[in-house]
């Protein structure tokens, strides 16, 4: 009875491999069902837009090559063709959610949850840089991403001060990341065309307007220089330089008057009074005794490291050049710095003051004390 006992009990062992060999079977043909297709559409993927994040566990990267092949027409599609740009502009620490919230609001994707996908898909959901971007509408979620990843398409901003002169300009120009070099710049700067020029000259010293600037990391120093000269054409209009004329000098002269009281002035305030003293010692026949166009016309001084020497040595104010107003009557030979369109509108609409005379007061404080006659003036000397 035991022996027919075991006999029973073996016979199921008998047909457990050729169970186990079918189980197998089907294994692999799941495998060659689910998990060749999804390698196919991985290497089609990575051709396509990018190979997936390391990053991601392994369900989601079946999840999203399985959703992203399946929109492969709406992720190359752009979402215009006008090709309008606008700035855009990521926070540091904003959430990638809020950054393709923004997208969507600028009319720059159609599809905030494929957009969301995509990034997640490639990485770029922790790779984006914080900065302003130039966007255009006719781009694709392909290349909507991409830019906000790659520095290269970050804007770099550019601030300029009132009373720069080219040179120093330059050093900005030369820390800023722009493609172009300082030298180039001061060449193409100094030797501008005359028919683009704002006054007909080849110098644009005086003509690079004071403010914050946004520029393309690619930019050319043609397109550069041209944006600012559009820029200031647009500001200083013809009602300005119809205002210059009425206090009888011309544009050149305004922007070498503003470019003097940008050296001169500490406060906006006094714009419009500074400016009406040399428009009082203009009328007057008298020199403008100005020292920044003597520092100016002495250029860089090695041992203060300086294009603007201070203080100003007795000797330096006899100096001959075309730009030193004790040497010289009327204006000097162009503009010694930059200036603001608020030292601009000073100039074009000057206060009516008595005063010929101004030097800085003995207070620390960033104003002038104003005289009519030079005895007045010599009493405001601090020593």
């Amino acid at each position: 009875m035991a022996k027919s006992v075991t006999r029973m009990i073996r016979r199921p062992l008998r047909g457990k491999p050729l169970i186990l060999l079918i189980l197998a079977a089907v294994i692999v043909l799941l495998m060659i069902a689910v998990i060749l297709p999804f390698q196919k559409n991985e290497s089609r993927l990575a051709v396509l837009i990018g190979s997936a994040s390391e990053d991601l566990s392994w369900l989601q990267r079946i999840r999203l090559i399985f959703i992203l092949s399946r929109q492969l027409d709406e992720l190359s599609q752009p979402v215009g063709s006008a090709g309008n740009t606008s700035i855009i502009t990521v926070d540091e620490g904003e959430s990638v959610i809020s950054v393709a919230q923004e997208m969507l609001d600028g009319g720059f994707i159609r599809d905030k949850e494929l957009f969301l996908n995509y990034l997640v898909y490639r990485g770029i959901d922790k790779k984006i840089l914080p900065g302003k971007y130039a966007m255009q509408d006719n781009l694709s979620i392909l290349e909507v991403g991409d830019h906000l990843m790659d520095p290269a398409y970050r804007l770099i901003s550019l601030t300029l001060l009132p009373g720069l002169r080219l040179e120093e300009i330059a050093d900005l120009i030369e820390q800023s990341g722009l493609r172009f070099s300082s030298e180039a710049f001061l060449i193409a700067a100094k030797d501008y065309p005359a028919e683009l020029h704002p006054a007909g000259g080849t110098s644009l010293e005086g003509y690079l307007l004071a403010g914050v600037y946004e520029f393309k990391r690619s930019i050319s120093l043609e397109s550069f220089l041209n944006g600012f000269v559009n820029h200031f054409q647009r500001i200083v209009d013809e009602d300005m330089v119809e205002a210059f004329r009425r206090n009888g000098i011309t544009l050149k002269q305004a922007v070498t008057m503003a470019s003097m009281i940008g050296r001169e002035a500490m406060s906006p305030e006094e714009y419009p009074m500074i400016a009406s003293v040399f428009y009082n010692r203009l009328r007057a026949g008298m020199r403008f005794e100005s020292d920044p166009t003597v520092q100016y016309a002495v250029g860089w001084d090695e041992n203060q490291k300086t294009w603007w020497k201070n203080p100003l040595e007795l000797s330096d104010l006899s100096v001959y050049s075309e730009y030193n107003t004790y040497m010289i009557a009327g204006f000097p030979k162009g503009p010694i710095s930059n200036s603001s369109i608020e030292i601009l509108r000073g100039v074009a609409n000057p206060d009516q003051t008595p005063f010929f005379y101004f030097r800085a007061k003995c207070d620390g404080s960033p104003y002038h004390n104003f005289a009519v006659t030079y005895e007045e003036h010599l009493q405001n000397d601090c020593n």
